[in-house]
């Protein structure tokens, strides 16, 4: 399932901003022909990246090689 750029950047403001679940954006967004599972990867994926870009202290090598694998995923979600 392909995400276009639009739902990508609404996805991450509503988790951000308004802790919305899978299930909340499913319930808003009825006319989107989304899944509980992708939608739950890619919040896992947006939660990542948020903690991770708070967290870049000593440990940043080894962080970021996580962070690099982890986050490719959300950007082959969200076409550009």
């Amino acid at each position: 399932m392909v995400f276009t750029k639009e739902d990508g950047i609404l996805i991450k403001v509503l988790r951000q901003s308004k802790g919305y679940s899978a299930r909340k954006l499913l319930e808003e967004f009825t006319d989107k022909d989304w899944s509980c599972s992708v939608l739950d990867r890619l919040l896992r994926q947006i939660d990542l990246y948020s903690y991770l870009s708070t967290q870049l202290t000593v440990k940043r090598g080894l962080m970021s090689l996580k962070f690099d694998s982890e986050w490719t995923w959300y950007l082959q979600c969200v076409q550009t």
